[in-house]
Parts: C-alpha cells; sequence; structure tokens
C-alpha cells in the first residue's frame, strides 16, 4: 500500500529527545522525494531514522543539487580502490552483530486494511501478465507461525514468489488495523522465532522485519527493523516492546537508544536504504544488461549455476563476480511451490520449514535474472 511519509528527521542514537537533524531530500532514494511533504504535519511527531550510532556523517549536510552531488559522490570515488568501490556499489548492504541495528520508525496517515490482520506487500515485478506483488517464500513462514498462534495474516492470492538463493530476507509489512498488547507482544515473539531459527540454521544472514498499526485515530506508524541474525536475537531477547499509544513512543525510543547506544554502525549507501513506503530495502543489483549469463544445472549442490558470458568489455566485473557471489533469481507461482511432506502447495499446507522442518521446492519456474550477493548460499 503506497504512503506518505510526513516528515524525514536523522536522530543520533545519543541525542532521542534532543535534537533531531534533518536531512536533505536529495540525499534519499528518488522514491521518497514526491511522497515527502517539505513541512510536518502539525502535532505530528517527526520520522526517527536509527543509524547507529554513526549517522553525523549525514546531519549538517548543506542542501545541494542532485548534479552537484553526483559530482562530489564521483571525485571522492576516484579515490577509492577501484576493486573496493565496485564491490561495494554491486552489493546489498552487509551487516554483522558489530553494526547494530537500523531502525527506521515513520507516521502516515490513517489506512485500514480489509481484514484485521494483513501483510502489505512493497515489491512488485512486471510479467506476462502485467505488474505482479512479489514475496518470498519465506514470507509464508511468517503467515504459519502466525497462524499457529490462532492469528489469521491475509495475503494477496495473485502475489508471485521471487526467490533469490541468498541469506538476505526481506520480509513484508506485517499489518494490525486494531493492535493491543498481546498482538505486539505475539509479533515480537514471531520475529525473535525467525531470528533464532535463522541463526542457528543460516549462522549470517540478514533479515528485515516490518510492522505497522494505528498509532491513534488520525494517523498509522510503521516500524522498519534490519540487521544480522545476531542483532535481532539480541533486540527481541530485551523485550523492548513497541508503543501502541503516542504517549509511548519517546519512551521506545529511548528504551532503544539504550538497547544500541554501544553498538557501531557504518552506512556504506544511504540513498538505497530506505523505500517511500518507510521501509528499509535490500538493494540487489542485477548482472543484466552489463554481463550475459546462462543457468546451468548443478547435480552436486542441486542448484543452478550462474555461467558468465565474458567478453573484453565484461573480464573486470567478471573477476570481480569471484570475489562476491552470484545468485540465480526465481520466478514461479505460489500453487506450483510444494511442500515435499505433505505434498500440498506450501501456500495451503500447514506445514512449517522453521517448526517441522518441511522441505519445499518449485515444480515450475523460471530464471528471469541473476544478481551479485556477498550472501548467496552457493558461491561461484
Amino acid at each position: 500500500m503506497d504512503d506518505v511519509i510526513e516528515q524525514i528527521i536523522v536522530i543520533n542514537s545519543d541525542q532521542v529527545n534532543q535534537k533531531g537533524y534533518q536531512i536533505p531530500i536529495e540525499a534519499l532514494h528518488s522514491d521518497l522525494v514526491d511522497s515527502c511533504l517539505r513541512s510536518p504535519l502539525e502535532g505530528v511527531q517527526p520520522f526517527a531514522l536509527y543509524l547507529n550510532p554513526n549517522c553525523a556523517q549525514l546531519m549538517g549536510k548543506a542542501l545541494l543539487p542532485k548534479s552537484e552531488i553526483a559530482k562530489q559522490d564521483s571525485s571522492k570515488q576516484l579515490t577509492e580502490d577501484n576493486d573496493t568501490s565496485l564491490i561495494n556499489s554491486l552489493t546489498p548492504l552487509t551487516m554483522s552483530q558489530k553494526d547494530g541495528l537500523h531502525i527506521v520508525m515513520s507516521y502516515h496517515p490513517l489506512f485500514k486494511t480489509k481484514d484485521e490482520a494483513s501483510l502489505l506487500i512493497d515489491d512488485f515485478i512486471l510479467t506476462t501478465e502485467g505488474n505482479k506483488r512479489a514475496i518470498s517464500t519465506y514470507t509464508y513462514e511468517l503467515q504459519k507461525l502466525f497462524k499457529r498462534k490462532n492469528l489469521n495474516l491475509s495475503l494477496s492470492s495473485e502475489a508471485s514468489i521471487l526467490e533469490v538463493m541468498d541469506l538476505y530476507w526481506d520480509f513484508p509489512c506485517v499489518h494490525f488495523n486494531n493492535p493491543n498488547s498481546e498482538l505486539i507482544e505475539t509479533c515480537s515473539e514471531i520475529f525473535q522465532i525467525i531470528s533464532q531459527w535463522a541463526k542457528d540454521e543460516k549462522g549470517n544472514a540478514v533479515i528485515c522485519f516490518n510492522l505497522s498499526y494505528p498509532i491513534d485515530s488520525e494517523k498509522n506508524i510503521r516500524f522498519s527493523i534490519r540487521g544480522s541474525v545476531d542483532s535481532l536475537t539480541n533486540f527481541w531477547n530485551k523485550k523492548i516492546f513497541f508503543p501502541l499509544v503516542m504517549d509511548q513512543v519517546n519512551p521506545w525510543l529511548n528504551a532503544v537508544q539504550l538497547s544500541i547506544k554501544n553498538e557501531d554502525s557504518v552506512v556504506k549507501n544511504f540513498s538505497s536504504l530506505v523505500k517511500g513506503t518507510g521501509s528499509l530495502v535490500i538493494n540487489r543489483k542485477s548482472l543484466l544488461p552489463e554481463i550475459p549469463f546462462t543457468p546451468k544445472w548443478n547435480d552436486k549442490t542441486k542448484f543452478y549455476d550462474i555461467q558468465l558470458q565474458v567478453s573484453p568489455e565484461t573480464i573486470e566485473l567478471v573477476s570481480i563476480a569471484y570475489k562476491i557471489g552470484l545468485t540465480p533469481v526465481y520466478l514461479f507461482k505460489a500453487s506450483d511451490f510444494i511442500c515435499y511432506n505433505c505434498s500440498a502447495s506450501f501456500s495451503k499446507c500447514l506445514c512449517s520449514k522453521i517448526l517441522d522442518g518441511a522441505i519445499t521446492y518449485p515444480e515450475n519456474f523460471e530464471i528471469i535474472d541473476a544478481v551479485w550477493s556477498d550472501l548467496a548460499i552457493y558461491k561461484l
């Protein structure tokens, strides 16, 4: 669902409840520019963005034309090591425990969904049938965990599955029309279960969770939280439950600030950090059209390898590919995503990978792209 973010403010983690610093609109992702109001709505607390805690580099920056910012960025890049610069430009924002968490809190005009609890899908893909909402297979895991708690999260049946074989997981936004303390605690508990399972099973995964609900009679609040599985499990274990009313927001911010102030974070590419909806984004870059490729089945790994077509123009990028990692992007329908445990569609059955060790596979799929990823499950 398309929202409007009401104000953009950066708050240093050592200055919660004191002074915020406004970021130049030009420094943000272009999707935000048209949707941001240039002045806050009366009586609305500002948007708060935590980049723990080294966001000083974003503060007090002069408002510059986009062309000037691009010129400065280009000049700076020339002074960096070529390989490092190229790797940083191609890979998503990797996070480890020392990086702490990225937390975005935003306010939006009030809206309610048809169902009491829903999953809001921000991502779309252009298919032969037109624009389709796109989710990863782990979205069903989130839905199943809520169902085990007797809570139904509605999800568009028309969503296509866009699966990237790496350890960056980006969950749709959980939205409640009428939140209460039990719902909020349950949601935090489920986020904790997913984080702990990913930590135990995957080790170095990076996950982004999103939550939205009305905070008063005029607006919704949205939280987007991303970090390594180590940082996320530590955070959920502190049981800093999300605020239900406006009076609880500042105490929540202070509690979060205290939980992160000893952690360090370096922002690699802030311009690609936030979606127009207020959610953090995992920004993967495609190989196409720079490097043509051919997928080839690997009997040993039971996954498709990416065979690169090398030319004099692409040889530098191809050499970098062995340092970073590449992974195919699969597209398939929910009805074609089968649970090996019960032979039914995984989107409909009750089996869970996390709780039951369910094994899944797509019956029919298409490889539509390949992306750069330093957390690819299989390296070249």
